[in-house]
């Protein structure tokens, strides 16, 4: 009985990791969604050559809901495209997290803004 128990409890605290993974991961992927369709959003002037610059566009650090929090850090950058016009931006956003044993994971979502 005693090694049942165990081997049903081994069971519990697999299931539950798993949930808590795949939850943190769903949460990233909705923040990173989030932030580069603000970032999309953002009117065709923003996507000249000079504005934003290449590189770094920020950070903030955001609980599951967005909201300021220390869950999730989330940074973007933009980058020039360089074929056939230069004047497309590839955003590029990363939710990052670690998990309950301090591993860290990331989500990486990236796309094209072209300006109108």
């Amino acid at each position: 009985t005693t090694v049942a128990l165990l081997g049903a409890l081994a069971t519990v605290g697999v299931t539950v990791r798993g949930a808590s993974f795949s939850r943190n991961a769903t949460e990233a992927s909705v923040l990173a969604q989030s932030k580069l369709e603000e970032l999309v959003s953002l009117p065709a002037a923003s996507v000249t050559t000079s504005v934003p610059v290449d590189g770094p566009g920020g950070s903030d650090t955001v609980d599951g809901n967005g909201n300021p929090g220390s869950v999730y850090t989330r940074s973007w950058s933009w980058g020039t495209t360089t074929a056939p016009d230069a004047l497309r931006r590839t955003i590029t956003v990363t939710v990052q997290w670690a998990d309950a044993s301090g591993a860290p994971h990331q989500v990486v979502a990236q796309r094209y803004k072209v300006p109108q």
